[in-house]
């Protein structure tokens, strides 16, 4: 089990998750591309400053060595449609550490309280929508991603009581 730490990003953390980005595996681009298919610094700069005005919520999965191995943020957190995304390094999937970060995430959200939250993901990548609906996610609709209707468009709504 990898030994992890998870905190919110800061301006600080740019170098880190510029890392993290250019060492994503082909496999884990082909369903998380936040940023499009070439990330660039000016895009992580950005992002990092919104998120550190408070616009998104980003989070960061640490590894022992201060190297990020996951990213999960919430975009916008100010519109009607905020934004969920997580990445994960391969190193880093398969130890419910996705789990964890959703759920630290949706937290924050709720605090902020946040009526919805939305996300789409591929279909064929059925671990990831399970563990969104296991969350309280619902399927609502179909979006593209790379071919038409590709994806499923999901919306949480804030728990009531």
């Amino acid at each position: 089990m990898l030994t992890v730490e998870l905190r919110q990003l800061t301006p600080r953390d740019f170098a880190a998750l510029r890392d993290f980005y250019s060492g994503l595996t082909e496999s884990v681009t082909a369903t998380f591309q936040p940023f499009g298919t070439v990330v660039t610094d000016d895009a992580l700069r950005q992002h990092l400053l919104a998120a550190d005005s408070g616009s998104h919520l980003s989070f960061g999965l640490f590894d022992a060595v201060g190297s990020i191995c996951g990213h999960s943020f919430i975009l916008n957190v100010d519109s009607k449609s905020p934004i969920f995304g997580i990445g994960l390094a391969e190193c880093a999937q398969g130890q419910g550490l996705g789990r964890r970060i959703t759920e630290r995430l949706l937290a924050e959200a709720d605090s902020l309280g946040l009526v919805i939250v939305t996300l789409t993901v591929l279909k064929t990548n059925t671990r990831a929508w399970s563990l969104y609906e296991s969350l309280g996610f619902e399927r609502l609709g179909e979006e593209t991603f790379k071919e038409e209707n590709d994806s499923f468009y999901m919306e949480r709504r804030l728990p009531v009581g």
